[in-house]
């Protein structure tokens, strides 16, 4: 859910998104998972121990969700996506916000967690958490350098050393008080471990290059939506997609990098990310539904919806054909390319057939009327979002 950039070191940096919110910054990015809202809360874990009731319930909280991660991990790593996935080991510095405050703000403390040297981070104190908790030697960091490096940090960045740092407080993007916290830090965890990934494309595409037509094309993307969203048997809604997916790239070539990218790489952080949830006891909750605004329509077309469809391909491969697809998104393929090699894309009049069942059964010439009524080549991307 993020902006990437990396360093020429290989530190991975990510920044809040720009296609939820419509700026006119021109990086890719794409949607944010569901809003905190719909996500239970955090109760914190009860010890009999005066230490853990000193500390604030929102460090409390923390400390739950990371012992959460851990405890998933542990016994699922290889069911979320691969044994070498574990986000539970990478070491951490979190800086604890003031209430309400945001970027640009210096934290008040941070918690370095698993670090192999907090000394070098400012006045570090070791912080007496139970052991039950599962966690990796924690230090309390009430000055110092590592303060400073939160404050300017815009969102989420894995560094150098593959340390984890992000800020939380209540109402910042990591609000301990809901479980999104540990499903984000796990999404973006992911996008330090994709890396080791071949790119599904060259460079990184730009989203405001996207096509604005024609109105046809972009109906047939809502389609594809609704093909990957609804019931039926897994292996048949794939090749239904892929249907509608080889007529879409065979019109508009312009928009296959870009999706191509966007699906690998948000579409795969997604899937691990519910996965994480699903193993961890927990119920996956995404509110994926089309902006109704001409503005929002757009960035879903250019990018924002690739969170659902490459989650969405990435469950329907692992119902009809199993784990192996995953295999092949590590050697640069696009959960469509792997859907595409694992169980065929239509061709003829198959192809044209399953085109033909899915606009009837989904509402075609509805999905065409909103694209049409969007007039999305008359959209300024430059004007404020109202």
């Amino acid at each position: 859910m993020a902006i990437l950039s990396r360093t020429a070191r290989g530190r991975t940096r990510l920044a809040t998104s720009w296609l939820l919110a419509g700026s006119a910054v021109a990086t890719l990015t794409g949607a944010a998972p569901a809003s905190a809202a719909s996500i239970p809360a955090v109760q914190p874990l009860v010890f009999d121990s005066p230490g853990w009731r000193a500390l604030p319930q929102s460090d409390r909280q923390l400390f739950t969700q990371f012992a959460h991660v851990s405890t998933t991990f542990d016994g699922h790593a290889a069911g979320v996506w691969s044994p070498s996935f574990r986000p539970d080991r990478m070491a951490r510095v979190v800086g604890a916000l003031p209430e309400g405050a945001g970027p640009g703000t210096r934290p008040r403390y941070a918690y370095a967690i698993g670090h192999p040297d907090p000394a070098k981070l400012g006045a570090a104190t070791p912080v007496d958490l139970p052991r039950e908790l599962g966690l990796p030697a924690v230090h309390r960091i009430s000055d110092g350098p590592a303060l400073d490096k939160l404050r300017d940090l815009p969102f989420y960045e894995v560094d150098d050393a593959a340390v984890v740092h992000f800020n939380y407080g209540t109402g910042a993007s990591f609000d301990p008080g809901t479980w999104l916290l540990s499903r984000i830090d796990v999404h973006e965890a992911f996008h330090h471990f994709q890396s080791t990934f071949r790119p599904a494309v060259p460079g990184q595409p730009n989203p405001r290059d996207f096509p604005r037509g024609p109105a046809a094309v972009h109906a047939l993307a809502l389609l594809e939506d609704r093909v990957l969203a609804a019931p039926g048997p897994a292996r048949e809604r794939l090749r239904t997609f892929l249907a509608i997916r080889a007529t879409r790239y065979a019109q508009v070539p312009a928009v296959v990098d870009l999706e191509r990218q966007q699906d690998q790489w948000e579409g795969t952080a997604r899937f691990a990310e519910d996965r994480y949830v699903e193993l961890g006891g927990q119920t996956v909750v995404h509110e994926d539904r089309t902006p109704e605004d001409r503005r929002g329509l757009f960035f879903h077309l250019a990018g924002n919806r690739s969170y659902a469809v490459g989650a969405a391909i990435g469950r329907l491969l692992e119902q009809s054909t199993g784990e192996s697809w995953r295999g092949l998104i590590a050697e640069g393929n696009a959960p469509a390319d792997a859907a595409a090699k694992l169980v065929g894309t239509p061709e003829g009049a198959e192809r044209e057939r399953l085109i033909e069942e899915a606009k009837g059964r989904h509402d075609y010439p509805g999905l065409l009327a909103r694209i049409t009524a969007a007039d999305l080549p008359g959209l300024n991307l430059d004007e404020p979002k109202r």
